[in-house]
């Protein structure tokens, strides 16, 4: 077992910050896999953190920016050692770091570095040197750590706005016609949907959320003429269809009965295959695009399904893969990836990291069409961490080593309250800081930065009426009362031809 301490100034406790952002850290290795079996300890002025091994580690850990919130930094990799490492320097080293390894290699690549961001660099490198000798006062080198840390975010800010200015500016001169595609979730009762004509207009595929378990809902065979009704409207607006995912291994997302088949892996596969046969073939002429799964990378959490591993998750996608394939060689397979971070390794449960899982997949079954990465904002039990936009950047990165094309499915929440029809509640901790303005900000981060990155073909919303069922809590475009959000005219202007940052 190891063990890592780290210095803070005991002020910077009050009213318990450090342990309360304790709870989002976590440690992680070279491999950026998360190390299970780890424990942090918060004591009067220092961080303890236990781990199952005395491998080298880095922290990730959020620290509050003044008008900017909290934000997931990382340190270097550090060593095992008795002394106590200095928490806010070594997040700063970690920053810095990263930042200049960013600049230097964009620069290399063509990219004109504006002098601001030079400036900010400065200053948090001559913060970061002067904390680095002040470390006998714990106070002041924190002092110091922290205006690095600011210092070094601004940086990174100033940088990446750049980058996405210069890219976009490139794929206007290009095309004036958007690289991505526009995706939304919508109900099957199309005739509910307030601003039915700004959903058609404004999105060029739509997805239907066909999954197993409607298999075992009380409605599901009344809803058949429903749904192909709304295929048979969306197919005579020639939209794009997508629909799914079939196949969702979250505690929620799965039929109650396919427990009493734990034993038998056979049997659960072939009913799996049936279901899935019996729709992709059914809509197979319609539904060219299928989300096939969604949670599989984690899989449930709780210990009634332990027994669906990774083995079987695998063996049970293979199969269906090959099912599609059969059907229609031609149509388009995606997977959703809810943790694109891959947090979840921290729980101990896990072998293969979520690239290694899809890894296998493809190596095993090859064509998959697509990878659908989720990011959301504030929900609760959702793994997405409070990212910046450089550390977004440098995610989209690792995925695209993979080869597959990458899309990503937004969620941001317009209100902290609870809706009854969603899955995904928001966090409460975060529910009196949520407006249909933070939504509309944080999806005008977000997409300019999506539609600057070459790897990314579509950007997904998880549904646009917040009066139909839904997965993630008032992310929608059209609130339950039928008005139209601020978001709304904001993912209308990025998708202006005359958009400009």
């Amino acid at each position: 077992m190891g063990i890592m301490r780290f210095a803070f100034d005991p002020q910077l406790n009050a009213n318990g910050l450090i342990k309360r952002l304790c709870q989002d850290a976590f440690l992680a290795g070279n491999d950026s896999k998360v190390l299970p079996g780890q424990q942090l300890v918060v004591q009067e002025t220092q961080l303890a953190i236990r781990k199952a091994d005395d491998r080298s580690a880095k922290l990730n850990f959020p620290w509050p920016l003044p008008e900017r919130g909290e934000v997931l930094f990382t340190t270097g990799s550090l060593m095992d050692r008795e002394e106590p490492y200095h928490l806010l320097v070594e997040m700063a080293r970690g920053k810095i770091s990263v930042v200049r390894n960013q600049s230097a290699n964009w620069q290399q690549m063509g990219m004109a570095i504006p002098e601001e961001f030079y400036d900010r660099l400065d200053d948090a490198q001559d913060a970061f040197i002067k904390s680095t000798q002040s470390q006998d006062d714990v106070k002041e080198s924190s002092r110091l750590g922290a205006a690095a840390l600011e210092n070094a975010q601004k940086a990174a800010d100033i940088l990446m706005a750049s980058f996405v200015m210069q890219r976009v500016r490139l794929q206007r001169r290009r095309s004036p016609v958007s690289p991505v595609d526009y995706i939304c979730g919508a109900d099957f009762d199309l005739k509910r949907e307030d601003n039915l004509e700004g959903l058609l207009t404004h999105f060029d595929e739509i997805c239907l959320p066909l999954h197993w378990k409607m298999a075992e809902e009380e409605t599901a065979t009344g809803d058949v003429q429903q749904i192909d009704a709304a295929i048979d409207f969306l197919f005579s607006q020639k939209k794009t269809i997508s629909a799914g995912p079939l196949l969702d291994f979250a505690d929620e997302g799965l039929p109650h009965w396919l427990m009493q088949w734990q034993g038998d892996v056979i049997s659960m596969q072939s009913l799996m295959c049936d279901f899935v046969e019996t729709v992709v073939s059914r809509y197979a002429g319609r539904i060219r695009k299928w989300d096939l799964a969604a949670n599989s990378e984690r899989g449930p959490r709780d210990e009634s399904w332990k027994f669906l591993t990774e083995e079987v998750r695998l063996r049970l996608l293979s199969r269906a893969l090959d099912i599609i394939q059969q059907i229609d060689n031609k149509l388009e397979v995606s997977i959703r990836i809810t943790d694109p971070w891959g947090i979840y390794h921290g729980e101990g449960n896990h072998i293969l990291t979520p690239v290694n899982f899809i890894d296998m997949l493809t190596r095993a079954r090859g064509r998959v069409s697509s990878l659908k990465l989720v990011l959301t904002d504030s929900y609760e039990h959702v793994t997405t961490p409070p990212f910046d936009w450089l550390e977004l950047s440098r995610l989209i990165d690792y995925w695209s080593a993979l080869g597959i094309p990458l899309q990503v499915l937004l969620a941001a929440p317009s209100t902290g309250t609870r809706m009854p029809n969603a899955r995904y509640q928001v966090d409460p901790q975060e529910a009196h800081l949520l407006s249909p303005e933070s939504q509309s900000d944080w999806y005008a981060n977000v997409i300019p930065l999506l539609v600057a990155k070459e790897s990314i073909s579509g950007i997904q919303f998880d549904h646009f009426h917040d009066g139909a069922s839904h997965r993630y809590a008032a992310a929608g475009f059209v609130d339950a009362a039928g008005k139209t959000k601020s978001s709304f005219q904001q993912l209308t202007r990025f998708q202006s031809s005359e958009w400009t940052l």
